[in-house]
């Protein structure tokens, strides 16, 4: 009976001691194992030393292309990549298109999504849909990207309408009534914008004279109306829709800088605000806008729910741009003064005056002779563009990047998705990311017309020469999908 024997017994009680304790110390190994390698850290046998992982998500459209990493075969996308921390050079590629590519820092623990790359066709084709004898006038697409509205022949309102929703582009025709446009000498129309429901579209005709407001109703061209028409001896030199609602409108008169509302069931509009220099509405009871009650100290104003909030005092000037925009539940908006070598943007600016009851501090972005400023489809990037660069920010990753521009252009760029812009290139449709890389230039096109992408971007559709006969125009189709 060993149990009585002291000695053994105090041996047995050594025995169960030590193996509690390299039990505890197993475990705390173990748990301290699984810890670094839930924050990325993994023991590499060949250096005996502890490498800290990061993970890199890779997608790409089209699927099934070959991701290499650093020049080596990796996986195919859609790929989820554990890799030691360090620098990597990543590159996309499929039969038929162009190699898209990306060089990257991956931080131990962090995780890179770029589940955006799009690959667009090694020698893209041109077909034509429909032939014109000379370059039409104007063109426009819906924001859900099915309907693309073109006007031929100046002076003519007789309009092309192209449904992308069935391939190839079925092609109608649209006339806006004689009752309800102006016939004057000096025609041209341009985009003032779409309503949300993708049936109406604001336009603004200018002629020698003057100009004037029309709604067009591509569903039912009858019951297009003319805003200017309803509201006779109103100064209308600018108008916006509330709410992206077909019949209410924000209507702009420079003198005075007076701001009011307006919708068709009202006989006369509604003065919200004066001495506005310009301004920039979003949904329902959201405005922003420069104040110049004084001159000499224009106010950065944001209105909501019918109060005013004052963001920030800006530098005399004239001239100024503004932008606003939600993403992931968040406002976002921009404000810069011409001449000014500063561009401010703020978070949720609104909710930070409520807070703290005074001007508050802005991520301050120095770009010289800001031109032009825009949100990306998905609002997650703000790009600020000069003469000669671009700032971009991103605010999910919260990274700035100031970049020369990829190609010489002094007008807009504008945003293809969430996350490519594009513009035109010595006639050449020129695409590149929002980083700056993999520019590409991609077909001929007309200087005056932007490019048609059908839903899920797998057709493109251009206005320029007819590939059948260069001296005439077309509208184009560009398959972006290859049947391989």
């Amino acid at each position: 009976m060993d149990f009585l024997d002291p000695k053994k017994k105090k041996q047995h009680t050594i025995r169960l001691f030590v193996g509690y304790v390299l039990v505890g110390i197993a475990l705390l190994m173990t748990t301290s194992f699984l810890v670094l390698e839930s924050n990325g850290y993994f023991y590499d046998t060949k250096t005996h030393s502890v490498i800290k992982n990061g993970l890199i998500f890779v997608d790409s459209a089209p699927d099934s292309a070959t991701v290499y990493v650093n020049g080596k075969r990796q996986d195919t996308t859609d790929a989820r990549m554990v890799l030691p921390e360090g620098n990597y050079n990543i590159e996309i590629s499929r039969d038929g298109y162009k190699t898209w590519e990306k060089s990257l820092k991956l931080e131990g623990g962090s995780i890179e999504r770029l589940v955006y790359p799009f690959l667009f066709p090694e020698k893209p084709t041109l077909t034509t849909s429909k032939a014109y004898a000379g370059e039409p006038m104007f063109s426009s697409q819906s924001p859900d990207r099915r309907w693309v509205l073109v006007q031929p022949i100046a002076q003519s309102f007789v309009f092309d309408l192209y449904d992308l929703a069935v391939d190839p582009a079925i092609n109608t025709s649209l006339t806006i009534p004689a009752t309800v446009v102006s016939v004057k000498p000096g025609s041209t129309l341009s985009l003032v914008e779409w309503s949300t429901d993708n049936r109406h579209v604001l336009l603004k005709h200018s002629f020698n004279s003057g100009h004037e407001y029309l709604m067009v109703d591509r569903e039912a061209p009858a019951q297009s109306f003319n805003i200017s028409a309803r509201l006779p001896g109103e100064v209308i030199d600018n108008i916006a829709l509330h709410d992206k609602k077909f019949d209410q409108f924000y209507l702009y008169k420079t003198a005075g800088g007076i701001l009011s509302s307006y919708d068709n069931r009202s006989s006369l509009p509604v003065e919200i605000i004066r001495n506005v220099a310009v301004f920039k509405p979003h949904g329902a009871d959201v405005i922003a806008y420069i104040s110049t009650i004084n001159p000499a100290k224009p106010q950065f104003i944001i209105r909501e729910d019918g109060k005013n909030y004052i963001v920030r005092e800006l530098p005399a000037t004239t001239s100024f741009l503004v932008d606003i925009a939600r993403f992931d539940n968040h406002w976002y908006t921009a404000v810069y003064a011409t001449g000014s070598d500063m561009t401010y943007i703020y978070k949720d600016p609104v909710a930070s005056v409520k807070k703290i009851n005074k001007p508050i501090t802005p991520l301050a972005v120095r770009q010289s002779i800001i031109g032009f400023m825009s949100f990306s489809q998905n609002t997650r990037f703000m790009a600020l563009q000069s003469v000669d660069g671009l700032v971009v920010y991103d605010f999910e990753t919260l990274r700035l990047m100031r970049y020369q521009l990829p190609f010489a252009t002094t007008s807009k760029l504008v945003w293809m998705d969430g996350h490519r812009l594009i513009g035109n290139n010595k006639s050449k449709l020129t695409v590149f990311d929002f980083d700056g890389s993999n520019k590409h230039e991609i077909i001929e096109l007309s200087t005056q017309h932007l490019p048609f992408f059908d839903r899920d971007y797998e057709n493109l559709l251009s206005i320029g020469k007819d590939p059948t006969n260069p001296t005439a125009f077309a509208m184009r189709r560009t398959p972006l999908k290859l049947k391989l």
